[in-house]
């Protein structure tokens, strides 16, 4: 008979080989696409111009465009991929607050666009 600890380390070791390729198989980046790119996939109205105003540091262009995707929100799944779009957004000016007061203050108004002020 086997003692129980070392079913559990049989368990663990299983867990942890599963657990790993799961990982490793979600982190991967789209065909195509460079290191450090974020790639969105358009789903709504306004989230590839949202992203490309972003990229070129528009940042009245990407409240626009992220006004045009809300204004697209019809169920809930678009609802879901509207925060997000949002939280890529916030993610990509996070790069930016820091050294350009611009980028905060649309960090800013794009958090309060999330939380529906």
């Amino acid at each position: 008979m086997r003692r129980p600890s070392s079913i559990y380390a049989i368990l663990g070791a299983v867990a942890l080989v599963l657990g790993g390729s799961l990982v490793t198989g979600c982190n991967r980046a789209p065909k195509g696409s460079e290191p450090g790119q974020i790639v969105v996939t358009a789903k709504i109205a306004g989230a590839v111009e949202a992203k490309k105003a972003l990229e070129t540091k528009d940042y009245e262009g990407v409240l626009k465009a992220l006004g045009t995707a809300s204004g697209a929100i019809n169920s809930e799944a678009a609802q879901g991929e509207y925060r997000k779009l949002t939280y890529e957004i916030m993610d990509g000016l996070r790069l930016y607050r820091e050294t350009d007061p611009k980028a905060e203050e649309t960090f800013q108004a794009v958090r309060g666009m999330l939380m529906g002020r």
